[in-house]
């Protein structure tokens, strides 16, 4: 469908820079999965980034097509006044709109002003009569009836809905889009990254462990806000020191990489367990999402809380032990038929856990079969996404 005519793709919660690679990980993916479908079409595109005064201009190296930053006003000042963004012009040449709300910010689970700040603008895309697509993401939870209620108005006006697992899915539908959900995978699943030497030596094996800062802190309350069934700190301690007595090098991993100390960083928690563990090997801090996906593919064997460096490690082929402690984790690796998963919210102990993990590791062929069935669903989905996303594209045009 060759035409001169460029399609204007607004992007919204789409962060190219940000402290959680995770988040950038499914920025850039979306990104190149759109260009991908756009290239096989045969027609131009232009985005328009739409964010927050305060975030940066960051050159997208991974995209050919043009782009041009759009701020709006910030979080805090859209909860005190969101009548002022009612005459904002962002989205004033936008052919549609596209949402991925970080991954997992469309819930009520991180109070409400993250469910106000993530749907506002959705709702104000809807008002000016763009088709706003919801990009491949966790939906809900909901667990007040409020925020069900935004939820549903949202939903049930979005042109497409893309749900990245079986539960959000349901979700979905249940609230209001029955027929415009379609199940597909995270689109972290499509970032590149560069392939390991394969040849190994002598070199003992190597297992990458991601400290979670928020849960190695207790979570936003530092007191197991995520109610956890074990000490999460006792897990990474028994887990260094059942690997050490394996003969394992043990890489701590950081994900999350923001201000030292704070309660989301993971490289300060590496650190800490780094100096408790110093026969471990700490990673440096990572430039972008790329960079630590391709350290992990590196590894032998790898274990995350943070679910996009589980996703990195997976989607590179390493076997992999994924910490759970939201339903966004279990429901992409039931989806994927992997159950070597460990849901931290379930009747585990630090120990029986780890006694799980060292049990996996000495079966990871087995893991490794697995990742190659699982691939095939992998692929499968993010062709379903560009499908839709060619669909969508050509509607997009045909009323310009």
């Amino acid at each position: 469908m060759p035409t001169n005519k460029p399609l204007i793709i607004g992007l919204l919660s789409h962060y190219f820079e940000d402290a959680n690679l995770g988040c950038v990980a499914l920025s850039v993916s979306n990104v190149i999965l759109m260009d991908q479908v756009a290239q096989s079409m045969g027609i131009p595109l232009e985005y328009r980034i739409l964010v927050t005064e305060k975030h940066p201009d960051i050159t997208l190296e991974f995209t050919q097509n043009p782009y041009v930053y759009r701020r709006y006003t910030g979080a805090k000042q859209t909860v005190r006044h969101p009548v002022r963004l009612l005459r904002t012009d962002i989205f004033d040449d936008c052919d549609l709109v596209t949402n991925i709300n970080a991954g997992d910010g469309f819930t009520d689970l991180y109070g409400w002003g993250r469910v106000l700040t993530e749907t506002y603008m959705s709702t104000l895309a809807q008002m000016r009569h763009k088709p706003v697509i919801m990009a491949p993401q966790t939906i809900g939870p909901f667990d007040h009836v409020i925020s069900r209620r935004i939820a549903s108005r949202v939903l049930s006006r979005c042109e497409q809905v893309y749900a990245r697992d079986e539960q959000s899915t349901a979700l979905a539908r249940r609230l209001g889009a029955l027929n415009t959900t379609i199940e597909v995978i995270d689109v972290a699943f499509a970032l590149p990254f560069d392939k390991p030497d394969a040849s190994r030596g002598d070199r003992p094996l190597s297992v990458g462990i991601n400290v979670s800062g928020l849960l190695h802190r207790g979570g936003y309350n530092r007191d197991n806000y995520f109610n956890l069934s074990f000490e999460y700190r006792d897990f990474i301690t028994l887990l260094v020191d059942r690997l050490s007595s394996e003969g394992c090098e043990i890489h701590l991993i950081p994900h999350v990489i923001a201000e030292a100390g704070t309660i989301e960083d993971d490289y300060s928690a590496c650190e800490e367990v780094h100096k408790e563990h110093p026969e471990t090997i700490l990673a440096p801090r990572f430039e972008d999402p790329t960079e630590a996906k391709s350290y992990i593919a590196a590894l032998d064997f790898f274990s995350g809380a943070r679910m996009h460096s589980t996703i990195g490690a997976i989607s590179s082929h390493v076997p992999v032990v994924p910490i759970g402690y939201s339903k966004k984790l279990k429901g992409l690796y039931d989806t994927l038929r992997y159950p070597y998963y460990i849901d931290a919210r379930e009747d585990w102990t630090a120990e029986s856990a780890v006694d799980q993990f060292i049990e996996w590791l000495r079966q990871r062929d087995q893991l490794r079969d697995a990742i190659e069935a699982g691939a095939e669903i992998v692929e499968s989905r993010l062709e379903l996404y560009r499908q839709g996303l060619e669909a969508t594209f050509r509607e997009a045009l045909s009323r310009k």
